[in-house]
C-alpha cells in the first residue's frame, strides 16, 4: 500500500510542476498628455506583465492612427523605450511638427508579444 501511495504523490507532484502557463500579452494603460508646438510628455503603466518579463515599455506615435512599434512605413513616426517591468512611467517626444495632429499610445513587451493601450491623440499648436 505504501508503495502505490508514494507512486500516486510522485505523479501528482510530477504534474503540477509540470503545468507551467505560458506567458500572455501584457495589459498596457495609456496616460494623457502635455504638448508644446514641438514636444509632448505622454506616458502609460504596465498593469500585468501576462506572466513573462517586461523586456521593453514605452510610448509609439505617429500621424496616422493606430501607432505600433517599429513602424518603418510611415513619417513621421517613432517610439519611446523607457526600460522594463511593470509600473508608470512617462516618456518625452521632441521634434514634433507645429499645427500637426499626432496619435500616440503606451506599448509594452514580453516572449510572448507586445501589448498596447488605448490611443490617445493631440494637435500640437501653431
Amino acid at each position: 500500500m505504501k508503495k502505490y501511495s508514494f507512486i500516486f504523490i510522485s505523479v501528482l507532484l510530477m504534474s503540477v510542476v509540470s503545468c507551467k502557463k505560458e506567458p500572455t500579452i501584457p495589459i498596457v494603460k495609456t496616460y494623457g498628455h502635455w504638448a508644446t508646438s514641438t514636444e509632448i510628455c505622454c506616458g502609460g503603466e504596465v498593469t500585468d506583465d501576462g506572466g513573462g518579463t517586461i523586456t521593453d515599455r514605452g510610448v509609439c506615435w505617429s500621424n496616422t492612427p493606430d501607432p505600433y512599434v517599429n513602424n518603418l512605413n510611415c513619417y513621421p513616426c517613432g517610439q519611446t523605450n523607457e526600460g522594463a517591468g511593470t509600473g508608470e512611467f512617462n516618456s518625452y517626444i521632441t521634434g514634433l511638427t507645429p499645427n500637426t495632429s499626432y496619435y500616440y499610445r503606451a506599448y509594452a513587451k514580453n516572449s510572448a508579444g507586445i501589448g498596447y493601450g488605448n490611443q490617445g491623440s493631440f494637435t500640437t499648436p501653431n
